[in-house]
């Protein structure tokens, strides 16, 4: 490997270490279970949910947290993704033209999700021009409430209360799609270890007292040469984390209960959907386009001034944010495994979105996500925590649950993410004070992943 190249991905690594650390555990964590039911497939399971939605609450924050437009017809996207793959892998017959997309293979069907997703976005985003602001949010919640009760009175396409049983594509339960997620999830698991081994090499060596020459480190990545020493650490790495997963990896890949497959490879799935809509969206974000759609949220007369088209961005991100929500229904079909009008069309898939972003952090990218596992996670097992700690009081989870919300608010009025980042620079001078630089924040972001995946394991036990 030439020097340029190894420079490239040394620097790389070296500027996205919280990310590349938590990454690489959430893609480890499946190739510690082997064919059978345990905790930690239930908790594979809860987790594949909450990636499922937090791809759905960052698309609504592409809207509202970067562009401003609250859309109440974000239930729409999310179903039209939904009911979309639930067209192509159901055992019903659909009537025409719908009948003619049934049985595509699963690549072509999840692009095609995303195509009518973004189409059925610009059609929603149409609307923008005109009808600003809480216009915009209630004529895009009527358009959405129109396809519900359309979808509702038409139980032939619908399914109606009983729904439409979506059938498992044959490629989640194919025992070389878990490989091939399996061999990815070790070279994710390279980099990190990578990236480990050229910390141990640049940071260790230095004087933790010596805040310049850790800053210059911080600021700069160090020429990064890999001696024999180097090698051998990461090849140990590897021969540890081989000796440790290798027996399950076998024993999934040779079992003959294929259904076993559905958990781990559709969590295999939602999580690489959801690393490759956060890299879109962050690099979205810095973009031209990303630049021109934060200043339309908050100044759009004076972008207009300058000579740009508001109308038209509005159109494409609220068209983009389509595709996304529709990838995350595309996602939740197969999971859910039932799909009705309530479920894939429900108003409160809206109100689900914009509580996770809130809870997160608008305009943080991280935030929706991280709300949608709070949210999601305590929706979920909250009533068995109560009724554990305190006998007869499940039912209470709700308020509970309310309670929550209000001490997030009180303590974090901006959002979870976005309430520290506004603190960030007195965090850092905090650290800086333990001598702990950014060059270190990888490791608390390890020990941090650890110990929310101990509790949420501990809680599903």
């Amino acid at each position: 490997m030439s020097y340029l190249t190894l420079s490239k991905i040394d620097k790389y690594l070296s500027k996205n270490r919280v990310f590349i650390t938590v990454v690489a555990f959430l893609y480890f964590l499946p190739l510690l279970t082997a064919a059978e039911t345990s905790s930690l497939r239930t908790l594979l399971h809860t987790l594949t949910l909450i990636f499922t939605f937090g791809i759905l609450a960052m698309s609504f924050d592409l809207q509202l947290g970067r562009s401003g437009l609250l859309n109440f017809g974000q239930a729409l996207l999310f179903g039209v993704g939904a009911y979309m793959f639930a067209f192509i892998f159901t055992n019903k017959a659909m009537p025409f033209p719908i009948s003619l997309i049934s049985g595509l293979p699963y690549p072509f069907a999840l692009f095609l999700t995303i195509l009518v997703g973004i189409f059925v976005g610009a059609v929603m985003g149409a609307t923008t021009d005109r009808l600003r602001g809480t216009g915009f949010a209630f004529i895009a919640l009527a358009i959405a409430m129109l396809v519900f009760e359309f979808f509702k009175t038409n139980s032939d396409i619908s399914g109606g209360e009983t729904g439409l049983r979506v059938e498992i594509p044959p490629l989640i339960k194919n025992q070389f799609t878990y490989l091939i997620f399996a061999i990815f999830a070790l070279l994710v698991i390279i980099a990190f270890i990578f990236m480990v081994v050229q910390y141990i090499s640049t940071r260790l060596p230095v004087n933790p007292f010596d805040y310049q020459k850790v800053n210059e480190i911080t600021e700069k990545a160090e020429k990064f040469e890999l001696t024999s020493r180097k090698i051998g650490l990461m090849i140990l790495g590897l021969i540890i984390v081989g000796l440790v997963v290798a027996s399950n990896v076998f024993s999934l890949f040779f079992t003959s209960k294929r259904y076993l497959f559905t958990i781990p490879v559709q969590y295999y799935l939602a999580l690489t959907s959801m690393v490759v809509v956060y890299l879109f969206i962050q690099r979205l974000s810095i973009s031209p386009f990303g630049r021109v759609i934060t200043a339309i949220a908050q100044n759009e007369e004076r972008v207009q001034a300058l000579g740009y088209n508001t109308y038209r961005y509005k159109i494409i991100t609220v068209a983009i944010a389509g595709g996304i929500a529709a990838l995350s229904g595309a996602l939740f079909s197969p999971y859910i495994r039932t799909l009705d009008p309530h479920t894939g069309l429900g108003v409160e898939i809206a109100i689900d979105a914009m509580i996770y972003t809130i809870v997160g952090g608008l305009g943080t990218l991280i935030g929706p996500f991280l709300g949608t596992g709070v949210v999601v996670f305590s929706e979920l097992r909250l009533v068995d925590l109560i009724e554990n700690i305190f006998p007869g009081f499940g039912e209470w989870w709700l308020v509970v649950l309310g309670v929550l919300y209000i001490i997030i608010v009180l303590f974090f009025p901006y959002g979870i993410v976005g309430s520290l980042q506004r603190r960030s620079r007195s965090l850092k001078e905090t650290g800086r004070q333990l001598f702990i630089y950014e060059h270190d924040y990888w490791i608390f972001a390890l020990i941090g992943t650890f110990l929310v995946f101990f509790i949420m394991f501990a809680m599903v036990s």
